[in-house]
């Protein structure tokens, strides 16, 4: 997805070979069933898990099109037109690039499987 750049918003699945495009996703669902998720809940976490990656890749895209995220541009526009006073923690986050940064992928994704795991422990 990061690869396709501009054109990331046109990316489909390739239909031609999806057995072989779709397996990386049985084997994820089978193990998750294997360990205990129902159906829906391992198609569940999965969608998630998509939704995550395209997240994450999109925000690559737009950090390279644009030198830095368009979001964190206007963060900082609006930073900068309030009283210097306000607004203490995002102004620590922010000079700290913390939210948009390389690491926010793989933070998401130790959420997910603490999430994940806790859900299987709870037997919901």
């Amino acid at each position: 997805m990061i690869a396709v750049g501009a054109h990331f918003d046109y990316v489909r699945l390739p239909l031609g070979s999806a057995p072989a495009a779709l397996a990386p996703n049985e084997h994820l669902l089978r193990a998750l069933v294997e360990a205990g998720f129902t159906d829906a809940q391992a198609g569940r976490a999965l969608g998630m898990l998509a939704e995550l990656m395209y997240a994450s890749a999109r925000n690559t895209v737009l950090a390279g099109r644009y030198g830095e995220h368009p979001q964190i541009t206007e963060l900082n526009r609006m930073l900068a037109e309030a009283p210097p006073s306000t607004l203490p923690s995002i102004r620590r986050l922010s000079a700290a690039r913390i939210g948009l940064d390389p690491e926010q992928f793989d933070f998401d994704l130790d959420v997910v499987i603490a999430g994940l795991s806790q859900l299987l422990a709870a037997g919901r």
